[in-house]
């Protein structure tokens, strides 16, 4: 194991172990993801030549589930053998006993976590594939061994000491295990025996009118880096605080052959005869000019970087080598512990045979760019591995499906997500009979993205038979950037014809016309008039994300005409809808006047909506629900409560905060007091 230590940091502990990423907004920028080859519909971003991914689209992927609690703003992933929660205020972590802290971001409502999360907890192996513009996720068999943290906690006027520390079992040598074991809890105590230290001499000093009146910290953690064909690499951290400004975080590593028991220096790694120094020399020198460019490194160091040692501090991840540099060995504090990954792709030729194994044919990175590789901006047709058909996922519903009687009862409107359990034809049934059943009631739930205005298009063809009046009507209608519609009526072969020019200019195919589309009744109580019509649905995608998300709505209004209508978004493929983040009420309108100060109110006239359009839906437990909507030339905030046949809005001008009601009843006084207070 090598370890230095260089000199004292400079902020909190909670700083140095998760610092968030900014990661450009993902529905106009990011990298496809594919998982063990298949292409995972959400996008992950880079930032300072980090990955981030979103947990929801990989956890499921990977087949756990992932639950997000409102009450105390808590995610949790559950699987086989696997429990982990994520506490969002906190940014904090808890797997298996193991408290720790983690970088995370919110982009449009998607929980992204830092790639070496999905590494350590989920056995994941992430590798930015510049040239095909993705990020390549490959499943990591890991070692059938069992890790248990151990934490100890001991506080006095002078100090509180934090250790946790690794506990590995399940090997069949069992001498190798202990010593191993060994290193671990020696590790923690010396840093345990430093903090006492350091209490000692701050009594001392207090003793004599001198010292910090600051209490000191000891906070000893690790991270699991590798475990998998044998191998074991696990990061030490031991973060002292002596009462200044800042601590001082010293990080070590050790790296194991679990068969034998030999821990790994860096030149252990490679081949007697390869010239592995001068080209990590190389690479880590290009990373470092890269990183100075782009303002991640200051552009004046300590002590110029020149070449590494054959003991140079290192560790394995599940991606390569990663060679790191202590604070001030390079660098000032604010630059913090730097860490360069060489791939092991690169490195295949000169590597020993057992930690070859760790290789794959993934292309090598380029080196430390936080650029965002964009999306392309214009769709391309979906192909059928892509686009799942709505029909095959839910019952085909027919006229004797949806005929029973109208009962007279207060409008309620239910939302199911794809893959939901929930029966459809049952749940008709028991709408018909006017029962309501709580089980089905999601609660509070809003949804909010932004967008940049100027990038929305959309198009729709829709084919109807009126049987009052009869008749066919054909049409398609296009808007791109402001309101330019051409709505008309033409025969079937003219509305086709049409529509398929329209999407191979707009869409880059015309395979969208070769999917079933959604199937809409509408009825009145008299019979007399019967409408049948399927759409054709397109809007344009940015970073490919909708404007719209999918999934299936089903309304019944007994308001004027009744009607039943069944729709789904024929164009979205599942998990690339925007991935909405719930909030409260509070949070939400929190949220809209976050938005707001992006808008500029001169920019807002009957020409410009403003720079963003930005959508927010809420359903609260079947009483009442609410839009956000932009119009010309302000935005407005629009609250509504369904009571029996009327609906009260509520109007907020999100410009002024004025709230007003452009109906004369009674608003819900619960709406009004809640956008009051906000």
């Amino acid at each position: 194991m090598a370890r230095r230590f260089f000199g004292v940091g400079m902020v909190t502990l909670l700083l140095i172990m998760a610092m968030p990423a900014y990661c450009a907004a993902a529905t106009d920028k990011g990298l496809e993801i594919v998982l063990d080859g298949t292409k995972i519909e959400a996008v992950a971003c880079i930032d300072k030549g980090n990955i981030y991914l979103p947990l929801r689209a990989v956890g499921e992927a990977l087949g756990y589930e992932v639950l997000w609690s409102g009450i105390d703003n808590t995610v949790s992933v559950i699987g086989t053998g696997k429990n982990i929660m994520i506490d969002l205020n906190n940014q904090q972590i808890t797997a298996d006993g193991h408290v720790y802290y983690v970088d995370s971001e919110l982009i449009v409502g998607r929980l992204y976590l830092g790639s070496e999360f999905f590494s350590s907890e989920l056995g994941l192996a992430a590798r930015w594939d510049r040239k095909n513009k993705a990020v390549q996720l490959e499943r990591v068999e890991r070692n059938l061994i069992s890790i248990e943290t151990i934490k100890e906690v001991a506080e006095t006027d002078e100090i509180r000491i934090t250790l946790q520390y690794p506990q590995i079992g399940g090997l069949t040598n069992e001498t190798v295990q202990d010593r191993i074991n060994r290193m671990f809890k020696e590790a923690a105590d010396e840093a345990r025996q430093e903090g006492l230290k350091n209490a000692e001499e701050k009594e001392k000093a207090g003793a004599s009118g001198y010292g910090s009146p600051n209490r000191y910290e000891t906070y000893f953690d690790y991270s699991l880096k590798c475990n998998q064909k044998g191998l074991l690499s696990v990061v030490l951290m031991n973060y002292q605080y002596t009462g200044g400004a800042h601590g001082s975080m010293v990080q070590s590593s050790y790296t194991f052959n679990l068969n034998t028991g030999e821990e790994y220096t860096l030149k252990d790694l490679f081949k007697d005869d390869a010239d592995y120094v001068a080209y990590i020399n190389n690479t880590v020198k290009g990373m470092i000019v890269e990183r100075v460019r782009e303002e991640i490194l200051p552009e004046y160091d300590i002590e110029p970087f020149e070449t590494i040692r054959d003991d140079h501090d290192f560790y394995l991840s599940n991606d390569g080598v990663v060679i790191y540099f202590q604070q001030y060995e390079h660098w000032c504090y604010a630059a913090g512990i730097q860490e360069f990954t060489v791939e092991y792709a690169a490195l295949k030729e000169m590597l020993k045979p057992e930690v070859s194994l760790l290789n794959n044919s993934i292309a090598i990175r380029d080196s430390g760019s936080s650029t965002v590789v964009a999306i392309e901006t214009k769709p391309e047709g979906p192909t059928e591995e892509s686009m799942p058909n709505p029909h095959a996922a839910l019952p085909l519903l027919t006229w004797s499906d949806v005929k029973p009687q109208l009962p007279n009862f207060t409008a309620w409107e239910y939302v199911v997500q794809p893959g939901s359990p929930l029966d459809i034809k049952e749940l008709l049934s028991r709408i018909w009979a006017g029962q309501e059943y709580e089980s089905y009631d999601h609660g509070e739930h809003w949804m909010c993205y932004r967008l940049p205005l100027y990038q929305s298009k959309y198009g729709q063809f829709r084919e109807q038979l009126d049987t009052y009046p009869s008749g066919f009507s054909y049409q398609w209608e296009i808007n791109e950037n402001y309101p330019q519609r051409e709505v008309m009526g033409m025969s079937p072969e003219q509305a086709f014809k049409r529509a398929t020019a329209y999407a191979r200019e707009f869409l880059g195919s015309d395979q969208y016309l070769e999917y079933p589309v959604p199937f809409a009744v509408t009825i009145d109580e008299d019979g007399k008039r019967v409408n049948f019509f399927y759409e054709f649905n397109w809007e344009h995608r940015i970073g490919s994300i909708p404007v719209y998300g999918e999934g299936l709505s089903l309304r019944v209004i007994p308001q004027g005409i009744p009607q039943l209508r069944l729709s789904w978004s024929t164009f979205a493929p599942q998990d690339t809808r925007p991935q909405y983040q719930p909030l409260t009420f509070d949070q939400a309108l929190y949220s809209l006047n976050y938005v707001r100060s992006y808008v500029d109110p001169n920019k807002c006239s009957d020409h410009n909506a403003g720079d963003f359009l930005v959508a927010a839906q809420v359903v609260y437990s079947n009483r009442f629900s609410a839009d956000l909507a932009v119009y010309r030339p302000a935005w407005e905030f629009t609250l509504s409560r369904s009571n029996g046949f009327y609906t009260f809005p509520v109007l907020v001008d999100c410009l002024t905060g004025k709230i007003s009601s452009d109906h004369d009843g009674i608003v819900d006084s619960y709406l009004m007091d809640r956008a009051g207070q906000s």
